[in-house]
């Protein structure tokens, strides 16, 4: 990232100035999550059944939802909701999405979202929470950065097309 480049992160809003709408552009970065993440083989992405989802997210304040933006233009986004867990009488802090586009945004960003989603979930009463990562070049790094921050790896996700 560009030293001119600087990071803001802010709420997702349903219209922001000027009367852009963040919900396509949040549509548009989770379309490459799901290309990242693998999850292609689990059917194509459609965007006319992930619009009403994302308009909802964007819409209801129960959700934790933010949009990183670079000179104005949006380069990440992310999204988090509670989830009872299905085992004890806890509720977990879970992601429903979390991308940043490589390059645009840096690990402090990372780390400053991370940290927010942290203290959204405590003002839950969560008892922990939990986001997946996608293969990336840099997993190796990224898992050691979250180790350090006091994660633990819980589970890893493979899919098979049939």
């Amino acid at each position: 990232m560009q030293e001119t480049q600087v990071s803001k992160i802010r709420t997702a809003t349903e219209i922001r100035e000027p009367k852009e709408e963040d919900v396509l552009e949040i549509l548009f970065l989770i379309k490459k999550f799901y290309k990242k993440a693998g999850y292609e083989v689990t059917g194509k992405f459609d965007q006319k059944k992930a619009l009403p989802l994302v308009e909802g997210i964007v819409q209801n304040e129960s959700y934790f939802k933010r949009v990183v933006t670079v000179d104005g233009e949006i380069t990440g986004a992310v999204a988090f909701t509670v989830a009872a867990n299905p085992f004890s009488n806890t509720k977990i802090g879970t992601e429903i999405f979390f991308w940043l586009e490589e390059g645009l945004t840096s690990s402090h960003t990372f780390l400053r979202l991370l940290r927010m989603y942290e203290k959204w979930c405590k003002d839950q009463n969560c008892k922990t929470y939990k986001f997946g990562v996608v293969p990336s070049d840099n997993s190796n790094k990224l898992e050691k950065t979250l180790v350090k921050l006091g994660f633990v790896k819980a589970e890893e996700a493979f899919i098979k097309e049939i």
